[in-house]
């Protein structure tokens, strides 16, 4: 406040006219890229049903899902393997020697019939045992080849013979052989570490 006779403070000058600013390169950028990723999606979401619905397509996602199917039963068969050598020793344990055959295991040392078909059997029939046995020596050493199954694995690839002939076996011991044939010629034999029996 100023005192009588005193002259008025000069005015503040007025504000600057504020610069408005356009979109920065950053943000530019970040929409191309955008826009381009977009694109890329789109034309690969084009060509994947194109192709999905051509027959070298469908033949990918058949091939696909055998393969699927197939590791998924060598996984069952594996695991009904176990079962099966895990009943013979209770058997043993129990009698004093082997069964003559597998269906001596069941019921009372394996609960589920169905152990005894893999998925991998070409036979189809839920009662066709797919497992060959020889009932082994009272004093068979660990080594001895309880059982086996063979298979062929063909992933609808185009392969001589129609796929592999596969080999597992089960030995006494909780090892597992596995062997491949291809036109009858072995390619491959070897045997994988004790596994330990299901209770």
């Amino acid at each position: 406040m100023t005192s009588p006779g005193e002259p008025f403070p000069p005015a503040p000058p007025p504000p600057s006219p504020t610069a408005k600013k356009g979109p920065s390169c950053w943000l530019i950028g970040g929409l191309g890229c955008l826009v381009v990723i977009i694109g890329v999606g789109i034309a690969g979401g084009i060509f994947y049903y194109n192709l999905m619905h051509s027959a070298t397509g469908q033949k990918i996602t058949a091939t696909i899902q055998a393969a699927t199917t197939t590791v998924t039963n060598m996984q069952t068969t594996d695991q009904q393997m176990q079962d099966i050598h895990a009943a013979l020793l209770r058997y043993r344990a129990k009698n004093g020697h082997y069964p003559k055959t597998l269906n001596e295991l069941s019921p009372k040392f394996l609960a589920d019939q169905s152990v005894l078909h893999s998925p991998l059997d070409n036979n189809a029939g839920p009662s066709h045992i797919s497992y060959k046995y020889v009932k082994p020596s009272p004093k068979a050493p660990p080594s001895t080849e309880a059982f086996c199954i063979s298979y062929t694995m063909n992933l609808g690839m185009a392969t001589p013979g129609g796929g592999l002939q596969e080999f597992l076996a089960e030995t006494l011991g909780g090892k597992m052989i596995q062997a491949e044939y291809r036109n009858g010629r072995l390619i491959s034999r070897h045997t994988m570490p004790t596994r330990s029996a299901a209770p």
